[in-house]
């Protein structure tokens, strides 16, 4: 997952490879791009003949997994991370999994004291120790904290 440059003329494709390619558990018939007016446009077969949804500047562009239609939940991650981003969830993966995803810590970033919000209303905090990582449930916010700049004494 990724925020990327619009580029003209460039189909989903071109953004797809950009963040990777497709994950192997990856629903690519069902990829979605959602336009900036609140329409979602669906790539489409008929016969041998492929249809591709276009791209404008501010799109999002969603690749399912398989098995989960209608399931789909979300991740966010936002603060002092190098991509801020929503991210699908996935059952069983910590912390330091979406961080990842998000590019990792931003260099101003204070991990230690780094605060999930749990979809039911729980809050697991950082203690400023590196061992912080929990399990992320479906619907948790992630939110990372920058490092307060300390003030100069003259």
């Amino acid at each position: 997952p990724s925020v990327i440059q619009y580029k003209d003329g460039k189909k989903w494709k071109y953004y797809i490879n950009l963040c990777g390619g497709y994950h192997r558990d990856a629903d690519k018939a069902n990829t979605i791009v959602f336009l900036p007016n609140s329409t979602a446009n669906k790539k489409s077969k008929f016969l041998i003949f492929n249809s591709s949804p276009s791209i404008v500047p501010g799109s999002v562009i969603e690749v399912p997994f398989r098995g989960g239609e209608g399931d789909i939940t979300i991740v966010e991650i936002r603060g002092a991370v190098k991509k801020p981003t929503f991210i699908q969830y996935m059952r069983g993966k910590r912390l330091d999994y979406y961080i990842k995803l998000c590019g990792g810590y931003a260099d101003n970033a204070d991990a230690g004291k780094t605060v999930v919000h749990l979809s039911d209303g729980k809050i697991l905090e950082g203690n400023g120790g590196v061992l912080f990582n929990p399990y992320i449930l479906t619907g948790s916010v992630i939110e990372v904290p920058f490092r307060k700049k300390e003030k100069k004494i003259e």
